[in-house]
C-alpha cells in the first residue's frame, strides 16, 4: 500500500519543497505525493515526475482554487475530498524534512518527531496549534466543522507531536561528557523548522541546519537507493574541514580569530553567542570557514549540537566567560586553546603567548586529538 502524503506549497517555496521531497524519497518507497499549490509551473512538475519515476513515486499536482471560499475551509480538506484515494494521509509542509522510513509515523508510533520551536530552550515551550504533524483518515466525516484547517482540535485521528522530544540528539546523552553513538537513527524521523529562523539563512540559528543542507545538496541521481535512515557521517560529508573549533562569547573581541581563519582554511570556526551578533561579528562572515550562531541559549539543543560536533574549544574572548563553558568543554574531553590574556580560569587549557600566535596555528594545523589531549594532560581511557 502506498504512503500518501499531502504537501501544501507556494510558488516561492520551490527550493524547500524539493528538499522535502528528496528527504522523503531517500528513505521511503511506494509513495503517492499530492502537491497542492497556488500556481507552480507545469514545467516544474514535468521535471520532478521524470526524476521520481525511477523511484516508484506517484506525483499528483493539485492547483488550488483562486477563491478561498472554493477550498472548503482548508487546502488539506479540499485535496482529501477531491483527490486522495488512500486510506491514511500524512500532512507535511515545505519547511520540514524526513530522515527515515515513515512507516512508524503511519503506524502512529510518534516518538521520534521534533518540532524545532519546542526545543529552542529546554525550559521554555512555545504554545500554539501549528507545531504539529498529523496522519489523518481519508474518511473524515463531512459533518466535522472545519473553520480554518485540518490542524484544528476537532479533527479526528490527529496527533500533537510538539513536545515529544526534550532536546536530546542522542538518547541517554545526559551531559556533554556522554557522547555514545546509537546503533539506530540519531535524528528525529520528521524535523519541522517552524520558527521565524530557517536553516537556509546565512546565520546558524536552528539545530539540524546541516541536515537540511544535506538533503538540499543531494543530487537526484543519489536517490536511486533507499536508505533506512540518515547517518551522521552522511551529514558530516557536507563539510570539507579537517577539524572544527568553536568559541561561546558575550564579546565580539576575539583575539586573533581572523588570522586563525585566514591561515587555517581547512579548519572550521563557529562563533556562538547567547546574544545577537554585532556588526563586528557579522563582518567575520567574509571568511568562508567562519560560521556565526547568535542567540544560542546555554540550555538549548543548538548549543549541545555545536559543542558536540566541535573538535576543540578556543578560549580567546576578551570579556567574561559565558557560564561555565570552559569547564564544560574540559569535562567533555575537548582540547582547549587559549591566550594568556584571554584564559578563563584554570581548566587544563593549552596556553599561548599572543606573540606565539603561529605556534597556536601550527598546533591546530597538525591537530591530532590524542596527542593534543595528552599535551594538555587529558588522556583517553
Amino acid at each position: 500500500m502506498n504512503k500518501a502524503i499531502i504537501v501544501v506549497a507556494k510558488t516561492n517555496q520551490i527550493q524547500e519543497l524539493e528538499t522535502l521531497i528528496k528527504s522523503i524519497v531517500l528513505h521511503n518507497q511506494n509513495l503517492h505525493l499530492y502537491i497542492a499549490h497556488d500556481g507552480i509551473a507545469k514545467e516544474w512538475f514535468v521535471k520532478i515526475r521524470k526524476r521520481l519515476n525511477r523511484n516508484a513515486v506517484d506525483l499528483t499536482s493539485v492547483r488550488l482554487p483562486v477563491a478561498d471560499d472554493q477550498v472548503e475551509f482548508s487546502p488539506f480538506r479540499y485535496i482529501l475530498d477531491h483527490y486522495v484515494e488512500e486510506e491514511n494521509v500524512l500532512l507535511l509542509s515545505p519547511d520540514m524534512i524526513v530522515t527515515a522510513d515513515l512507516d512508524p509515523v503511519f503506524k502512529k508510533d510518534m516518538g521520534s518527531i521534533l518540532s524545532i520551536s519546542s526545543v529552542q530552550s529546554q525550559d521554555v515551550v512555545e504554545a500554539g496549534s501549528d507545531n504539529r504533524v498529523k496522519v489523518v483518515s481519508h474518511h473524515v466525516p463531512k459533518s466535522v466543522n472545519f473553520k480554518n484547517s485540518l490542524l484544528e482540535e476537532k479533527v479526528s485521528s490527529k496527533m500533537d507531536v510538539s513536545l515529544l522530544m526534550k532536546g536530546k540528539k542522542r538518547k541517554g546523552a545526559e551531559s556533554l561528557a556522554v557522547v555514545e553513538m546509537e546503533k539506530g537513527p540519531l535524528y528525529p524521523i520528521i524535523i519541522h523548522f517552524d520558527t521565524a529562523f530557517k536553516p537556509w539563512s546565512e546565520l546558524r540559528r536552528v539545530p539540524y541546519q546541516a541536515v537540511w543542507w544535506y538533503y538540499t545538496n543531494l543530487d537526484w541521481d543519489e536517490l536511486s537507493l533507499t536508505s533506512p535512515f540518515l547517518l551522521e557521517n552522511q551529514v558530516n560529508s557536507l563539510f570539507q574541514y579537517d577539524y572544527v573549533g568553536w568559541v561561546y562569547t558575550y564579546s565580539d573581541e576575539l583575539l586573533h580569530l581572523e588570522t586563525l581563519a585566514r591561515e587555517l582554511p581547512n579548519i572550521g570556526f563557529i562563533v556562538a553567542a547567547p546574544t545577537e551578533g554585532t556588526a563586528n561579528l557579522m563582518n567575520l562572515l567574509v571568511y568562508p570557514n567562519i560560521t556565526l550562531a547568535p542567540g544560542v541559549a546555554r540550555d538549548s539543543l543548538l548549543y549541545e549540537e555545536i559543542a558536540r560536533e566541535s573538535d576543540f574549544y578556543l578560549d580567546i574572548n576578551r570579556y567574561v566567560e559565558v557560564g561555565t563553558v570552559v569547564a564544560d568543554m574540559a569535562t567533555a574531553g575537548k582540547p582547549i586553546l587559549a591566550f594568556e590574556e584571554t584564559r578563563h580560569g584554570d581548566h587544563g587549557q593549552k596556553v599561548f603567548s599572543p606573540k606565539d600566535l603561529f605556534l597556536m596555528i601550527e598546533t591546530i594545523r597538525h591537530l591530532e586529538v590524542d596527542s593534543l589531549l595528552s599535551s594538555i594532560g587529558i588522556h583517553n581511557p
